[in-house]
């Protein structure tokens, strides 16, 4: 029986060699027989990252960095293991390093993390696996809060975009025997990794590849330009993060060189998200960095986009950095897209990058769009109305390139000089031929005010839209697109003013019923001269002759209540009207305005028999015929019963022709009058009292005694009885 031991190692700078590094504790290792029945041992690092397994048979096995194993075994003793599954290889988390970068976000593997040995009447001891630091920026920290990126991969080609995969237990440094996806990559020359020989005088040979319009697909990368000028980084692929994974290295030539292409199917009019995880291979600073393009051909081969990505492949001197970049695309009218990287970098040293899980996915992208609202939903001709449009950036990525448009219908007409953008003046900008507005960053506002002078009630109501453009993409750096939305659409009814005016208001009457035509009302002008006096109907209703005007001004009058009947309270109120009389090419127009409010006069009739009762105010907001009905709700009881009649009401809501709402009140069952009647069964009182004689016997029916009621009125009469023997004295 035989000992195996080894070391988890923490890499730091990705040296891929073990002098000086440190280990790391508590790192599940297994091992395992490769035959039946596949015996199996898990013990965890020690302290310094050391594991051993002791009483090993002679055979051959795997040894594997398997984080996540839970049945661990305290001695490590071979006899104690059990027969079970392959264990799946995984590094630990970054956490599980010491000291590790500050930019890490997750460890992965210069070495294999799954190796397979042979036991022959030996120990073997320094079977030892080095993670590394590794950076990992996903694409969602460069996307919109707002944009819904769906999780299906479109992309069937090179294993789904993955590059696909190699065997556990892989050598490093592998690529494959042949070009894998030709079809995929038709602008660079596949080679082998490590196939050029490269002779340097007073140094051994050695091996480099790809070279420049070369690439390569392989697992682990931890030699080549890494191991012999210190320029590039030793890395693992980004999908899995072990031997088993392959990604693709680019030795960037020609700008524009294509380096990966596909046709897929989607769905037309369809926003997508198509996006490359990219690694700048060099470390050092002072070389070409890459630059990634993307061109889109419509299913004839069109061209829709093409552009150069803005999101930057930088080098990292700390640590290798994975950055998941791409752009939101839409198909237009296309079932099929192509859909291709370029490269895009300089033809010089550097430009070197390694690319892995390329992807096409549905993404549902945000639109913004304006409200608009109006100052008020009614105008006359010759008034002036002002119109709000507010454009919210709701997301976190910008809106640029905003520009504002906003065609007025037939009937109205720009004030020129009246924009405001935010509240500051744009004397210069149209809304009908349009102006630019500023970018707005995530959360910002913009909003937009002008007037509009009301010329003609012919094409009422007048609707009306803004349409704003901007430019936005859902991930920094990708291709802008340029988005049309309309506001909500507002509607202005326009009335024709005229220079005869009818003025009609309200006359509410609390105790009893209107007859017509008792209550009389009068409109004075500013010197208190009555120039028109009106009766009310039995609804309530007040309506004055016609006021007819000559010329353009403002008339201002007031209308009180001058006769009320004896039987009713006088309503006192003054109500002011306004009368605005312009001239708009050369007809005048007249509109009514009541400073105070609509004109109601309350008349309260004074009943000695009336318990009068008042229900809260009713609101109304449009015209209409409004029908209610009215009944009694206490029960009978207490020696009273209940009237149990339904009283119909119609309230009539009318608008005066100037924007008003005039309302009265009517009772076609007459005015409600509710009668409730006391009955009881008798009840009975006795009243008595003594008469007390003295001197002599007391004589019965003698004396005689009267009942009055509170008036003095006498209702009753009673005699004396005969003295009882106890009451003699």
């Amino acid at each position: 029986m035989f000992n195996v031991t080894g070391y988890v190692y923490f890499d730091r700078l990705r040296t891929n060699n073990e002098s000086g590094l440190e280990g790391m504790s508590n790192v599940p290792v297994v091992l395992q027989s490769t035959s039946e029945p596949f015996n199996r041992l898990t013990v965890l690092t020690s302290d310094n990252g050391e594991y051993a397994f002791s009483n090993v048979p002679n055979g051959e096995y795997r040894i594997v960095e398997a984080y996540g194993e839970t049945d661990i075994s305290s001695s490590g003793d071979f006899n104690d293991a059990i027969p079970g599954s392959i264990p799946n290889a995984e590094v630990p988390p970054v956490s599980f390093a010491p000291n590790p970068p500050t930019e890490a976000t997750n460890l992965d593997c210069v070495t294999p993390n799954t190796i397979f040995i042979n036991i022959a009447d030996a120990d073997l001891n320094g079977i030892n696996f080095l993670n590394g630091p590794v950076k990992y920026i996903p694409i969602n920290t460069i996307m919109d809060k707002c944009a819904v990126i769906m999780s299906e991969n479109l992309l069937a080609d090179a294993d789904f975009g993955t590059m696909g995969d190699f065997p556990v237990g892989t050598n490093a440094n592998t690529g494959t025997a042949n070009e894998p996806y030709p079809e995929n990559t038709p602008e660079f020359q596949y080679v082998q990794p490590l196939s050029h020989p490269v002779e340097t005088p007073g140094y051994p040979a050695w091996y480099h590849a790809p070279e420049d319009g070369e690439y390569t697909v392989q697992n682990i990368l931890n030699d080549d330009n890494s191991n012999r000028i210190g320029a590039w980084w030793r890395i693992a692929d980004r999908t899995k993060g072990n031997e088993t994974g392959r990604f693709m290295i680019v030795n960037g030539d020609a700008p524009g060189t294509v380096f990966f292409t596909e046709e897929v199917d989607v769905k037309a009019n369809q926003y997508y998200l198509f996006s490359a995880w990219i690694i700048n291979l060099f470390k050092v600073n002072g070389w070409a960095d890459p630059k990634l393009g993307v061109k889109i051909l419509g299913e004839n081969g069109q061209e829709l986009y093409k552009a150069t990505l803005g999101a930057l492949i930088p080098v990292n001197t700390d640590v290798p950095e994975w950055k998941e970049i791409g752009t939101v695309i839409n198909s237009r009218d296309n079932n099929k897209l192509t859909v291709q990287f370029l490269s895009e970098g300089p033809a010089e040293i550097g430009n070197d990058y390694a690319i892995d899980d390329i992807s096409l996915k549905e993404i549902t992208v945000p639109k913004f769009t304006p409200v608009k609202s109006i100052d008020r939903p009614t105008a006359y001709v010759g008034e002036t109305i002002f119109y709000e449009i507010v454009f919210k950036n709701t997301c976190t990525l910008p809106l640029t390139n905003i520009k504002f448009l906003d065609k007025l219908p037939q009937g109205l007409a720009f004030v020129d000089g009246s924009v405001t953008i935010n509240g500051t003046p744009s004397p210069s900008s149209n809304p009908e031929t349009g102006f630019d507005l500023p970018n707005l960053s995530g959360g910002e506002e913009v909003t937009v005010r002008f007037e509009a002078l009301v010329e003609s009630a012919e094409y009422s109501p007048a609707k009306n839209t803004a349409e704003i453009n901007y430019d936005y993409t859902p991930v920094e750096g990708g291709i802008l697109t340029n988005y049309d939305v309309n506001s909500n659409e507002v509607i202005l009814n326009i009335l024709k003013g005229d220079t005869e005016m009818k003025i009609i208001m309200t006359k509410i009457a609390l105790g009893a019923a209107l007859e017509g035509g008792e209550f009389t009302f009068a409109i004075f002008d500013e010197s208190g001269k009555e120039l028109y006096t009106a009766t009310n109907d039995v609804k309530g209703l007040i309506t004055f002759p016609d006021l007819q005007f000559d010329r353009a001004g403002q008339f201002n009058y007031t209308v009180k209540e001058i006769h009320a009947p004896s039987d009713w309270e006088k309503d006192d109120s003054e109500w002011q009207i306004k009368i605005t009389v312009t001239e708009v090419k050369g007809e005048l127009h007249a509109t009514l305005t009541y400073p105070n409010g609509v004109p109601v006069f309350i008349n309260k009739h004074q009943s000695a028999t009336c318990g009068e009762f008042k229900f809260p105010d009713l609101t109304f907001n449009k015209p209409g015929i409004y029908e209610y009905t009215l009944k009694e709700l206490t029960t009978s009881g207490g020696g009273w019963t209940t009237d149990d009649r339904i009283i119909r009401v119609i309230i009539t809501v009318t608008d005066d022709g100037f924007g008003h709402l005039v309302a009265t009140v009517e009772y076609p069952d007459g005015f409600p009058s509710f009668t409730n009647i006391y009955h009881a069964e008798p009840t009975h009182a006795i009243i008595s009292g003594c008469k007390i004689a003295i001197g002599a016997p007391l004589p019965p029916g003698y004396f005689e005694f009267g009942l009055f009621d509170s008036d003095g009125k006498l209702i009753a009469t009673a005699t004396n009885g005969l003295a009882q023997e106890s009451d003699r004295g």
